[in-house]
């Protein structure tokens, strides 16, 4: 059996559907059996039970009613963003110290029950947490051989400056884990005022490439690649420009995305990577365990969602 982990369940009145429920309904239409948990349900009325040092042991009742499922018929769970095992807002109470500990206890025991499990992970949690720490991610990577741009991560103006002065000005900078576009730095930024919000929160610097954005979407060892063609220094950025191109990768920058995803334990991830014009290099910037693939599936063609769900289903044995 699949366990999927969906954050909420899905209402009538939904625009969109969550990647988890569409990887559900594919796996439905080709054949396979899986069963849907929803985290913001959990303590309720999701029960579980589980016996520490026999993975096998124990169950699960996702919903009301539901007969409970053993944790030995379930072989595989996939899940999108777990970063925490529960929303802390689904725990309730007018008493903010108990809420706080109430979230603790749940997120402590349903969090142990899923990493205790014998399963196949797509992906498992400690790789969420770990894509928080996108400075390690480039550590392991380069550690491993993988091209990675010159990167600085810092709060210090003077290392900002020193940065800047050694790349000639070619340099670009991102938050350390997410919320903004990235941007070019220019002499603008430069400036003690600008320097001094530094002292809010640390930023990545990084060598800016002069090439082309190649996104790679991997499932297992299946897989898709694509130029990304923007106007954008970010191509995540709104561009009605924005254009999408099937390629097929080289065979070292295979090898290279394997181990990638051997490195840091992924089933399932997008690579994103920017192919230097001057010799054709790739070099990584990061593998994301929880991509959506929807936007990507509709501009190239390639069936993402159909192939991780085939994958899970294989992975059911």
């Amino acid at each position: 059996m699949i366990l999927i982990l969906d954050r909420k369940r899905p209402h009538a009145n939904d625009d969109t559907l969550s990647h988890q429920e569409r990887v559900y309904q594919a796996i439905v239409r080709l054949g396979g059996h899986a069963v849907r948990l929803y985290l913001e349900e959990v303590p309720k009325p999701v029960q579980f039970a589980m016996v520490p040092g026999r993975p096998g042991q124990g169950h699960l009742r996702p919903e009301a009613g539901m007969p409970a499922i053993p944790l030995a018929d379930i072989n595989v769970v996939y899940s999108r963003y777990m970063i925490d095992t529960i929303n802390p807002n689904t725990v309730r109470s007018e008493d903010a110290k108990l809420n706080q500990s109430l979230f603790r206890e749940i997120d402590s025991a349903f969090g142990s029950l899923l990493r205790g499990m014998d399963v196949v992970w797509v992906d498992h949690p400690d790789a969420y947490h770990q894509h928080m720490f996108k400075s390690y991610q480039y550590q392991l990577m380069m550690q491993a051989g993988l091209p990675v741009p010159d990167t600085v991560i810092t709060n210090d103006p003077d290392t900002v400056i020193a940065f800047w002065q050694k790349h000639q000005g070619r340099v670009v900078y991102k938050p350390c884990w997410f919320g903004a576009f990235t941007s070019r730095l220019t002499e603008a930024d430069l400036t003690p005022e600008r320097l001094a919000n530094l002292g809010e929160a640390p930023v990545n610097f990084q060598e800016l490439i002069d090439g082309t954005d190649v996104w790679i979407y991997a499932v297992g060892r299946q897989l898709f690649a694509a130029e990304v063609c923007s106007n954008r220094l970010d191509s995540r950025e709104p561009d009605e420009a924005l254009e999408y191109r099937p390629i097929e990768l080289p065979e070292p920058v295979k090898h290279q995305c394997f181990e990638l995803m051997d490195l840091l334990n992924l089933r399932f991830a997008a690579i994103d990577t920017r192919r230097r014009d001057s010799d054709g290099t790739y070099f990584f910037f990061e593998g994301n365990p929880s991509p959506v693939f929807e936007y990507f599936e509709g501009q190239t063609g390639y069936p993402v969602c159909q192939t991780l769900a085939q994958y899970l289903i294989d992975h059911d044995r």
